[in-house]
């Protein structure tokens, strides 16, 4: 950043931004770190970002398995702040131009507010499941790694008019991490992400890092150009999304069938992006349909089984390394919570009784203990 006269930033707000940050990231080796001098730590960012001295450390690259291979990125945690408080700052004004059913870290939405919205739309297209109905299923291939950083910069400056702010943001959105990153993994690790998902092979310009807050609302401000467009022109009623992931219900398959093409022509040419080939499906709603890790079919939702899977192989293997029975607590609830929005209660029962047999009972949530799970 270069110093501005136009500095408005309060030292309140850099303290909201961090109390904000450590809600989730309080325990990590360089939040515990910053805390050690806090106040301190604090007023030198402040003053850093003043003066226009600031500018985005090095970010730590690791890659994770489940639920599929893929690079994460972390950012230090003083950067994490930095990203909290330009989201306080700038994100109300872009949520307000969202439409309804856009789902993916907005406040008082998320995951299970979308399946619930998904659910609404399968029982309203079908009148109750009374009427045959069909669900388009679209997804956007190698989403973050794809972005354009500069379309996504047109796309934010219109709405930052305070020249300060607008510095900072273009400060944290072109900076690329790649070239000084710190890897985690191990090599074979790192050759398991195919090179067309990897930030280090993407073309200049291109590509957020996963793992950040400020890509993850980047990402809803690219993906909303697509959402407009698909309500305001295509005037698709029965739409959902959340991230990359587009759901779209009708009673017509041939008119869902014509989506597709019109999808991709707007992203190809506002966007820079296309849908993934093998991803985009037209199926009876009657027949079930897949939904962010739930299985949607009439009267019912299930699990899908690499959710299960997964479930089962990080608990096996928390419980075979001995992890902590905080750790494993947090985890196994985790779990339950998505069982619980679930017809899953066998699993449930199931999972219990594997906390049970490696001697971690304490992590089974209260309201499950002694209860008489199906066999």
């Amino acid at each position: 950043m270069m110093p501005d006269q136009s500095f408005n930033m309060t030292p309140l707000e850099l303290f909201k931004a961090y109390y904000d940050c450590r809600l989730t990231k309080r325990n990590s080796a360089s939040a515990l770190l910053f805390e050690e001098r806090l106040e301190h730590n604090l007023m030198d960012l402040y003053y850093e970002l003043e003066a226009g001295e600031y500018y985005p450390g090095r970010c730590t690259v690791f890659v994770v398995e489940h639920p599929k291979v893929r690079e994460v990125w972390a950012s230090d945690f003083r950067d994490r702040i930095v990203h909290h408080l330009l989201y306080n700052k700038i994100s109300e004004r872009f949520h307000r131009r969202f439409i309804h059913d856009s789902y993916a870290c907005i406040p008082g939405k998320g995951t299970h507010r979308a399946v619930a919205r998904m659910e609404h739309f399968s029982r309203s297209v079908t009148d109750n499941f009374s009427k045959p109905a069909f669900v388009l299923k679209m997804d956007v291939a190698n989403f973050f790694v794809s972005i354009n950083r500069l379309v996504l910069d047109d796309l934010m400056t219109p709405h930052i008019p305070e020249p300060w702010w607008l510095a900072l943001m273009r400060t944290i959105l072109h900076r690329n991490p790649v070239a000084d990153a710190v890897v985690a993994s191990r090599p074979n690790m790192m050759r398991k992400v195919p090179r067309h998902k990897s930030l280090f092979h993407a073309p200049e310009n291109t590509g957020l890092a996963i793992g950040s807050l400020n890509s993850q609302f980047s990402a809803n401000i690219v993906m909303n150009v697509v959402d407009q467009y698909s309500k305001h022109k295509l005037k698709l009623k029965n739409y959902v999304r959340y991230v990359d992931d587009i759901t779209v219900f009708a009673n017509d398959a041939k008119a869902l069938a014509t989506i597709p093409e019109k999808i991709e022509s707007l992203l190809n040419s506002d966007l820079g992006l296309k849908l993934h080939p093998n991803k985009t499906s037209i199926n009876r709603v009657e027949h079930g349909f897949d939904a962010l890790g739930y299985v949607v079919r009439p009267h019912s939702k299930y699990l899908r089984r690499s959710t299960l899977r997964n479930a089962h192989r990080k608990i096996e293997g928390m419980c075979r390394s001995k992890a902590s029975p905080w750790s494993v607590r947090q985890v196994a609830h985790s779990y339950f919570g998505i069982f619980g929005h679930a017809n899953a209660w066998k699993e449930q029962g199931r999972l219990s009784a594997k906390l049970s047999r490696a001697g971690y009972a304490a992590a089974i949530p209260s309201s499950l203990k002694g209860a008489r799970f199906p066999a």
